[in-house]
């Protein structure tokens, strides 16, 4: 599930913070592609994240992806 606002962004500089807890990625089995975290962007194909992800172990890492294009167009 997606969860989003729409905003007008200034034309100059401008922060965007989150803050979250601790997630509870352990009470779920399976890596399911859990995340958390900050994005950003005119849509699926032009964004920036920053989230707290599950890896296949349970585990926790941090993610940053940029995303500027589509993939699957073959024009840009």
């Amino acid at each position: 599930m997606r969860w989003g606002l729409g905003i007008a962004a200034p034309a100059t500089s401008f922060a965007l913070s989150v803050d979250l807890d601790q997630p509870a990625f352990d009470a779920s089995a399976g890596n399911n592609s859990q995340q958390g975290g900050l994005w950003y962007g005119l849509g699926e194909d032009d964004y920036i994240k920053l989230v707290a992800i599950k890896s296949g172990s349970g585990l926790q890492r941090m993610q940053l992806m940029v995303e500027t294009t589509d993939p699957a167009d073959g024009q840009r």
